[in-house]
């Protein structure tokens, strides 16, 4: 998209339209209205501006989508985030008209389906939406990249992270102790924004990795928990470095080890230019995180929420001493990376994947074929919408052969499962992602990446 900010006669068909919200009179003090607004549910426990109507068709002036269009429906209030709605909340935050369009593309990425936020709005786990920009708009709106990256100082990282939690609650319903049960939270649910270090980065950036031309703007939201910080000022290889970084990522307690999710390494250009330096490629830091990263099974299975549900698929229980890793993923691609930041030090987030599943019906079915002995012949996935509840076991072997028919999982398994053969089916979530990604487009065309 174009970068360029509204023309003047789309700021002024902006203050011509029609708004629908409802109105309802205030006192002239803010310190009344910061009241009245906190007594009602409507902040985030911080003061906001109030959204007057003429601050409300000014921050409309950073877009040209229709106050009344539809960008989504946010859970669990099944609210409807219309363009002006997500304005109303923008202005309240303290956003400029320029941020508008940001705002609302994430609004888009975290309503997609794949991101289960019924589930994210709702569960227990202290995971937000980290907003990742890229692009040019990213440094035109100077949305901090560099030193404090997750700290305070930036007026776009921090009203563009908070505009989309004041969404989340106000329009889909998230309430602190009521429908979101977050056991303890964490600080990025005020606000959590940042921008990629691309002039630093001796990669490609994170959305031209992910199909993006370079010259695109583009907002990538992961829901993530609190950054850990990673201090190795000892090392200075491309081992050594991520040898440190794979020890911080393995932790028991991580959700990661558990489910499958994806895990977010922010590595400071100091690090990233040691490792690109060293002839490293980020595949090559994915391949090392996903055999550094990773735990004793009879470890794993002594704490953390062991047992209360099936590990994922390619963790081999029945071997002794086996390994679990790396946390928040299922496969080496699961680790996503990016460069921001100053100095020598990276951050760590462990990724949620779909908490809570509710209102999901899809599943992947997990067979493994064993002979009379018990001995591991073969294993297989394969999506359907057949197979009832999670965990579920099918006893019944034509439900089993039925399910499974369509899917041998080695030459000949269609025809394989005899009465010589016993075979367990169990039925999983489907799974889900932990990172969308959009381009940003003020008219409305988007372009969605897992």
């Amino acid at each position: 998209m174009s970068t360029t900010h509204p023309s003047a006669e789309t700021v002024d068909a902006a203050a011509k339209s029609l708004l629908t919200s409802e109105r309802e009179r205030f006192p002239d003090s803010i310190i009344e209205i910061n009241q009245r607004l906190y007594e009602r549910g409507w902040t985030d426990g911080l003061p906001v501006i109030p959204p007057t109507e003429e601050a409300v068709r000014w921050m409309l002036g950073g877009t040209d989508r229709g106050p009344d269009e539809l960008i989504a429906v946010l859970p669990p209030a099944q609210g409807e985030a219309t363009v002006e709605k997500i304005a109303i909340n923008a202005v309240m935050a303290g956003c400029r008209p320029e941020y508008l369009p940001i705002v609302i593309t994430t609004i888009e990425c975290v309503a997609e389906e794949r991101l289960n936020l019924y589930g994210r709005q709702t569960t227990t786990h202290p995971g937000a939406p980290l907003i990742i920009v890229n692009g040019p708009m990213a440094r035109e709106l100077e949305v901090n990249a560099g030193f404090n990256v997750f700290g305070q100082g930036w007026r776009a990282n921090a009203t563009i992270g908070r505009a989309l939690r004041l969404c989340l609650m106000n329009i889909g319903g998230g309430t602190p102790g009521k429908t979101d049960r977050a056991t303890h939270g964490h600080p990025g649910k005020y606000s959590y924004c940042i921008a990629e270090n691309e002039a630093a980065n001796p990669w490609e950036p994170l959305h031209v990795e992910r199909g993006l031309a370079r010259e695109t703007s583009a907002v990538t939201v992961i829901w993530a928990e609190a950054p850990h910080n990673i201090n190795d000022q000892r090392n200075e290889s491309a081992p050594g470095i991520l040898r440190t970084a794979a020890s911080v990522m393995a932790t028991l307690g991580g959700n990661g080890f558990y489910r499958q999710g994806e895990a977010l390494l922010v590595l400071s250009p100091e690090h990233a230019a040691t490792i690109a330096g060293d002839g490293w490629t980020k595949d090559d830091v994915r391949r090392f995180l996903f055999e550094q990263a990773r735990e004793r099974f009879g470890r794993v299975k002594q704490g953390g929420i062991f047992g209360l549900g099936d590990l994922p698929r390619w963790i081999d229980q029945h071997e002794v001493g086996d390994q679990v890793g790396p946390p928040g993923g299922h496969a080496d691609g699961d680790v996503r990376g990016a460069a921001a930041g100053g100095a020598e030090e990276a951050e760590y987030f462990g990724g949620a994947k779909g908490d809570v599943f509710r209102e999901r019906h899809d599943a992947a079915v997990f067979v493994e074929e064993r002979a009379g002995n018990g001995e591991l012949l073969g294993r297989s996935w394969a999506a359907s919408e057949l197979v009832p509840g999670d965990g579920a076991h099918l006893d019944d072997r034509a439900r089993a052969r039925e399910l499974v028919e369509p899917f041998p999982f080695r030459a000949g398994a269609g025809e394989g499962m005899d009465e010589k053969v016993g075979v367990e089916v169990h039925a999983h979530q489907k799974p889900m992602s932990s990172s969308l990604m959009r381009r940003i487009s003020a008219s409305g065309s988007v372009r969605s990446k897992s």
